[in-house]
């Protein structure tokens, strides 16, 4: 008996034990943020798909540098004969070195590898603002699916009310069973929508336990003074000329394609001859024990190799015709991506400055709505109005409050994605949105607005240091790869940062990067 309780008392601990991995209290955007920079599958996959496209360039220049091969060889031969026996020993080794002279596809493949370098560091760096994005949308849509529940929990409370009012009503003949049997019906409906909100509220959660690893239990909330913020500057064209030049999935599209031309090259390289210099070096020993003597061969030298191609029966030329069709091919994703991100920006834009208005009526909306329902029961109960027009009275204000709840939740949203589209998404940005959110508090009473920010308006601003003419890239790409492959914890996260400054120059089609005490060019 005492060893089962023994036993029994040691699962407990380990199930407590695992429980404060994986479910934690009450949080704020930033830390669960911090969790899932270090917890989300999709950031750690991305992370290290950076990593191994770092590898691209060496492999790449690896064919324009020198071969060298060693070989060598050592056998033992065995004469038998009817009365003795013999022993030859023969050693030997050889040393090659080749060194490509000319060869315009390796060349080529260095090109298009630098491209492609550029273009996985833009796409990682994208995904930096995507786990940022995917974090606060994910943290919101709990703390939306919470005030919702909240709103219909209240809605049903004050419904549960007028059924009962109308029960008594009934019993004593003051009201007919058309007026009870609305108030059951909007009774049932509100039960339902109470299962329906709680689902989803639960659904939500698993949406950031998906992200970050944990079962949060609350989440901080946002203030009811939290700041209306409107773009600066208030110009639209300006945000969408930064969005086309900042945006990391169109920087990513653009150095998709130079790779892909530089593909054309790489394959049309093929017809055109190659020059090799080979050296070669052979030593060779010979000892045969039975009495013959040694022999010792050393030779060495040094050719060019011309390889002239003739014909390759039309797989050349297909393949040229094939890298042509793909470049052509990311010409038309550049466009789609710059067109789709270009629109994302405005209607975002737009988007802002119409949730700030939206809000603001929603409020006003919210405080009519209780002034009509107010009005609606004071006249009920002098016998003007029925329990269906009260029924209905408080069906709109529950409505105007989820309407609220939306709006106000997709305006701080907004304001996330308008940076994300620009490429100037970061952790601060969430550090001043987390500044807006306070602990839980207790709901309100019922029909009572609980948050109403204020009218106050800010402006979020293009930083200073992000020049419209510029895109940013990391500058510590190589040795961040470099000290990736020394570590040998596999987990390890890299986040970049965005102090090199790579500028596209369509002129003359040139990509240049531009770091501290580093300058690299990819020219056509």
């Amino acid at each position: 008996m005492k060893r089962c309780k023994f036993i029994i008392l040691v699962t407990i601990l380990i199930l407590c034990t695992n429980s404060v991995f994986t479910i934690a209290f009450a949080a704020n955007l930033m830390d669960v943020y911090k969790k899932a920079l270090t917890s989300d599958p999709t950031f750690k996959a991305a992370n290290a798909e950076w990593l191994a496209n770092q590898e691209k360039l060496p492999i790449a220049r690896a064919s324009l540098l020198p071969q060298l091969t060693a070989a060598g060889s050592a056998t033992r031969t065995r004469t038998q004969s009817e009365n003795s026996a013999f022993y030859d020993n023969n050693l030997g080794y050889s040393l090659q070195l080749q060194q490509p002279i000319f060869n315009f596809s390796n060349w080529a493949k260095v090109w298009g590898a630098q491209a492609a370098v550029k273009q996985a560091e833009a796409t990682f760096l994208a995904a930096q603002e995507s786990l940022l994005q995917r974090t606060a949308v994910a943290y919101f849509d709990v703390l939306l699916a919470k005030d919702v529940l909240r709103y219909t929990k209240a809605n049903k409370e004050a419904v549960a009310r007028l059924l009962n009012q109308a029960k008594h009503k009934f019993d004593v003949g003051l009201i007919p069973i058309a007026d009870l049997e609305d108030a059951r019906a909007t009774y049932d409906q509100a039960t339902a929508k109470e299962i329906a909100d709680t689902n989803n509220l639960s659904n939500k959660f698993e949406s950031l336990r998906e992200i970050t690893g944990i079962r949060y239990l609350d989440l901080d909330s946002v203030k009811a003074n939290f700041p209306l913020i409107s773009p600066q500057p208030t110009d639209i064209e300006k945000w969408v000329k930064a969005s086309e030049q900042q945006n990391f999935d169109i920087i990513a599209a653009r150095f998709a394609s130079v790779a892909a031309r530089e593909n054309i090259k790489i394959q049309n390289a093929e017809h055109l001859p190659t020059l090799t210099a080979n050296g070669n070096y052979n030593y060779a020993y010979d000892n045969n024990l039975s009495g013959a003597g040694f022999n010792r061969n050393k030779a060495a030298s040094v050719n060019a190799q011309l390889s002239i191609p003739l014909f390759q029966g039309g797989g050349v030329v297909a393949a040229a015709r094939q890298a042509d069709y793909q470049y052509q091919q990311a010409l038309a994703t550049l466009d789609q991506t710059s067109r789709s991100k270009i629109s994302l920006t405005r209607q975002t834009y737009l988007g802002i400055l119409s949730n700030i208005s939206k809000i603001k009526a929603d409020q006003q909306a919210i405080r009519s709505a209780q002034s009509s329902l107010r009005a609606t029961e004071a006249s009920y109960t002098a016998g003007i109005r029925t329990m269906a027009d009260i029924l209905y009275s408080q069906t709109k204000l529950y409505e105007a409050q989820n309407t609220f709840a939306t709006d106000e939740y997709t305006y701080i949203k907004n304001l996330l994605t308008l940076k994300q589209l620009t490429g100037i998404l970061n952790a601060d940005d969430l550090s001043q949105i987390n500044s807006w959110l306070e602990k839980p508090v207790s709901a309100t009473k019922n029909n009572e607005v609980n948050k109403q920010p204020s009218a106050k308006q800010k402006q979020v601003q293009l930083p200073a240091k992000v020049k419209l003419e510029t895109i940013k890239t990391p500058a510590v790409a190589k040795n961040t790869a470099d000290n990736a492959r020394a570590d040998s914890t596999a987990s390890k996260i890299v986040v970049l940062n965005t102090e090199e400054i790579k500028q596209i120059d369509a002129s003359d089609n040139k990509i240049e990067t531009t770091a501290p005490g580093a300058t690299s060019n990819i020219k056509n």
